[in-house]
């Protein structure tokens, strides 16, 4: 098991987590979406908008080895704690990287959300078992929303 260490996204980070996010979001996510859905998501996911502080947004980003191995973002949506994206490098899978960052991620939103009751994520097909895994159940059914095929999933942020 390869180690990694866990911080918030760091200026002139933007471009490296890009396409760490691309790669893993072609191979894993991709394939099952139609028409304009990577064209969406790439730039829902682009460099600005992954290092810019809008709803009291935060990037956990893991390292090994000296570079990026996976990403973590949370926010807000309606009101609500949200994970808005989450990828981990594909030779890193099972290893614990992601449930690190959704650790982290908790802890983020109930830093800045202490009354929040939950934590919200649209998981792709490709991750509700791993957000089941810890902890998260679905909230509803699987839908598409602009190109992105996702099952609404939540979890308690009670202590």
């Amino acid at each position: 098991m390869t180690e990694a260490s866990y911080r918030l996204i760091r200026a002139g980070e933007e471009e490296e987590l890009h396409s760490l996010v691309m790669r893993a979001f072609d191979e894993f996510v991709a394939p099952d979406l139609p028409e304009g859905g990577r064209e969406h998501f790439n730039e829902y996911a682009s460099p600005a908008r992954l290092g810019a502080p809008e709803r009291r947004q935060e990037t956990v980003v893991a390292v090994s080895e000296g570079r990026s191995v996976g990403v973590g973002r949370v926010g807000r949506r309606y009101e609500v704690p949200h994970i808005d994206l989450l990828f981990v490098e594909k030779e890193m899978h099972g290893q614990g990287v992601g449930r690190e960052i959704v650790k982290r991620l908790l802890e983020v939103a109930r830093g800045n959300d202490p009354a929040a009751e939950r934590l919200t994520v649209n998981a792709t097909r490709y991750a509700v078992p791993s957000y089941a895994r810890v902890g998260f159940a679905a909230s509803g059914e699987e839908r598409v929303m602009a190109g992105i095929i996702s099952t609404p999933m939540e979890i308690a942020l009670g202590d």
